[in-house]
């Protein structure tokens, strides 16, 4: 509590707020939700920034953050800001300010290059109001690159590109996920992802198909949309409770344009203050 620096997955970070109050920017902990803070009465600016992350093992790598709001007003802002290989600063998200609570999510252009930097910006200078941001994370994009496979099993996908090396890793709730080749990738157990495509017959490296072997969740996570592109598939086989599950008090989407089979499809969150949204486009 009270921290201005750190060390985090990536390297260490560190804040600056000239002249502000030992707590007004700073890590907060209340009932064990531990976020950053940018509370009352900030003089000047505060600036959280984190160390230089290397990401040149990595293609299509974006920045995801959470953010916050309580009873802020106009000329306050949190605004967040990606600086790739040292080019500068470029504004990716802002929390709008509210006269009661408001949250919402951002997610970063899928950016490519060597080193990566994030940046969130505050001022806030009135009393008994707060911006706060919390689950910081850098997310990738992994790719099919056998068939027949398992989603779970590690052989499966390739940080790189369709057909790449292998990642030795599996998708996680910060992870996209492409599924092309001509491959058949099948969800063995509950998976998880922060967004799905599934290849047409006119992308790069072909159509592709993901079908289900039991009656599991896939579940999409941090707003990512699902998209089948003309020729991909999403095949539930024949299990009646084959499941999409958006999750996330934020907005989803799926567009289809290729072919989807599947038992359902749900929506969930945890409810107030806010509810998820889902965009279908099919």
């Amino acid at each position: 509590d009270n921290a201005t620096t750190g060390t985090a997955v990536g390297g260490t970070w560190s804040s600056t707020c000239t002249g502000c109050p030992a707590d007004s920017f700073a890590k907060q902990t209340v009932a064990a939700d531990e976020y950053f803070l940018a509370g009352d009465n900030l003089d000047n600016e505060g600036v959280w920034t984190s160390s230089v992350i290397d990401i040149s093992s990595f293609s299509d790598v974006a920045v995801y953050i959470e953010t916050a709001t309580v009873f802020t007003e106009v000329g306050d802002y949190m605004r967040v800001y990606y600086n790739l290989d040292g080019a500068g600063e470029v504004l990716f998200h802002s929390q709008a300010t509210s006269a009661g609570i408001a949250t919402s999510n951002g997610l970063s252009p899928t950016l490519n290059g060597s080193t990566l930097q994030i940046v969130v910006r505050a001022f806030n200078n009135g009393a008994f109001d707060y911006f706060s941001f919390d689950n910081v994370a850098l997310t990738n994009t992994l790719y099919s690159r056998s068939t027949p496979a398992d989603w779970g099993t590690v052989g499966t996908w390739s940080a790189i590109s369709i057909n790449g090396a292998t990642c030795g890793c599996t998708p996680t709730a910060f992870t996209g996920v492409v599924v092309g080749g001509g491959h058949t990738i099948s969800i063995t157990g509950a998976s998880t992802a922060a967004g799905l495509t599934v290849n047409g017959t006119g992308d790069a490296g072909g159509a592709g198909t993901l079908q289900w072997t039991g009656n599991f969740d896939l579940n999409i996570d941090q707003g990512g949309p699902v998209t089948t592109n003309s020729g991909g598939q999403i095949n539930g086989a024949g299990n009646a409770d084959s499941r999409i599950t958006f999750t996330d008090d934020v907005a989803h989407s799926l567009v289809n344009n290729g072919t989807i089979s599947i038992g359902d499809i749900t929506l969930t969150g945890p409810g107030f203050p806010d509810f998820g949204t889902l965009t279908l486009d099919i």
